[in-house]
């Protein structure tokens, strides 16, 4: 398997928290299909990619978006997260954006294009790529917990 490949369809938690830079987060599902499925987090309901796991409608899942995939946007976006900007760091050639969703803290990285789309304080809608996020079961880590 390509490193490519592996950073992008990681096959378990473990793999995703290594070999990537991802926001974790325990979403619901709502509906499972072979290449998609319904998740919720919060009020959220949002269709993510699913790649192979069998999944069950009523299970818990593990939603792992790359921070550096997610977009900001001060209007509504279809298939997006809703949240607050709560801070702004500028860090080199990175913008860190830090946001609260559905009573989570989530980090968007954006690679310095000029300055930020949002000020702290804003409501933001968050949206990635298909390849952005990716859905996976719940499962105890290596840690002996279970990982959100």
């Amino acid at each position: 398997m390509r490193a490519r490949e592996i950073y992008n369809n990681p096959k378990n938690l473990f793999v995703t928290e290594f070999i990537g830079d991802r926001n974790i987060l325990e979403v619901g599902v709502v509906e499972a299909h072979q290449d998609c499925a319904e998740v919720k987090l919060g009020e959220h309901v949002i269709e993510i990619r699913n790649i192979g796991h069998k999944l069950q409608a009523g299970e818990r899942a593990v939603l792992a978006i790359h921070k550096d995939k997610m977009r900001i946007s001060g209007d509504p976006v279809p298939n997006s997260l809703v949240g607050e900007a709560l801070s702004i760091h500028y860090a080199g050639s990175q913008i860190r954006i830090e946001l609260e969703v559905a009573q989570e803290q989530i980090t968007v990285i954006r690679y310095q294009q000029g300055d930020c789309e949002c000020q702290v304080g804003d409501t933001v809608w968050v949206s990635w790529d298909d390849d952005g996020a990716v859905l996976l079961p719940l499962e105890v880590g290596w840690e002996g917990r279970v990982l959100v």
